[in-house]
């Protein structure tokens, strides 16, 4: 072999290796999606965004228990607050046409000296990050064990 052709066999395999690598990433990295999430500050009431990653979901329904249960996790940065007790978990998401129903346990009432926000301002809170992540819904409801509560804000309806 005279060095020519050793050079084609190395340049051969790194392009190789190279589009098995991209083909590799392409395929079996796992995806994720950024939201708009809002936490009330650490110092006042006031909400503030946030933006968080959630994983990617083919289905709208999952995509949207994604973010239920990242506001559930509670904010990254130290400068906010959670807007649920720690332990509220999301029980379903439901979605008819453009209507969609999310199911939390009652743990979203519960007092929490870390949650200043009340059960409403909570709701309200759950209710605007979804609404500004997928604007194309027409109605979003909050469930607390399966029941639609009086604390609910009135249901956001959109024209179309």
């Amino acid at each position: 072999m005279d060095v020519r052709q050793l050079k084609i066999i190395w340049a051969s395999l790194l392009v190789g290796s190279l589009i098995i690598s991209l083909v590799s990433w392409l395929v079996f990295v796992p995806r994720f999606k950024p939201v708009v999430l809002y936490f009330p500050a650490a110092d006042s009431l006031a909400l503030s965004s946030e933006i968080h990653y959630i994983p990617w979901a083919q289905s709208l329904p999952d995509q949207i228990r994604h973010v239920a249960q990242a506001l559930s996790t509670g904010p990254l940065s130290m400068k906010f607050r959670r807007i649920m007790p720690s332990g509220s978990a999301v029980r379903a998401v439901y979605l008819k046409g453009k209507q969609v129903w999310i199911d939390f346990d009652d743990s979203i009432q519960a007092p929490d000296l870390e949650c200043p926000l009340t059960p409403k301002a909570r709701i309200a809170t759950i209710v605007k990050a979804i609404e500004f992540n997928y604007p194309a819904l027409q109605s979003i409801k909050i469930l607390i064990e399966g029941q639609e509560l009086g604390v609910n804000p009135p249901p956001v309806e959109r024209k179309s």
